[in-house]
């Protein structure tokens, strides 16, 4: 799942966010990081934040903090409510959220 402020900030259609995996967009090394601080609080149930880099559709590389939470639905379902936003900006801004199921 996402929503529109994330397709705004990534650049990309949420049509073509549906069932792909970040290394469908971003370069294999920014994947690997967003899938290893996901696996983290996928399995460890602990909230992350990381500074991470992002790079969007047009190219450009973007410093960005994330804050990943595991929540866990009424069915057992797990999962990441995220939060993303750039360091350049009050944290009261922040660009996007966005939910990744497992």
């Amino acid at each position: 799942m996402t929503n529109e402020a994330f397709c705004r900030f990534t650049g990309h259609a949420r049509e073509s966010l549906i069932g792909k995996s970040d290394y469908d967009f971003f370069p294999k090394a920014e994947a690997d990081v967003f899938y290893a601080k996901d696996e983290f609080v996928f399995t460890t149930g602990k909230e992350n934040i990381n500074e991470e880099h992002l790079t969007d559709a047009k190219g450009n590389r973007r410093t960005i903090m994330t804050k990943k939470t595991r929540y866990v639905d009424e069915k057992g379902a797990l999962f990441i409510v995220g939060i993303i936003w750039m360091p350049s900006m009050p944290a009261n801004m922040w660009m996007s959220r966005l939910a990744i199921t497992q």
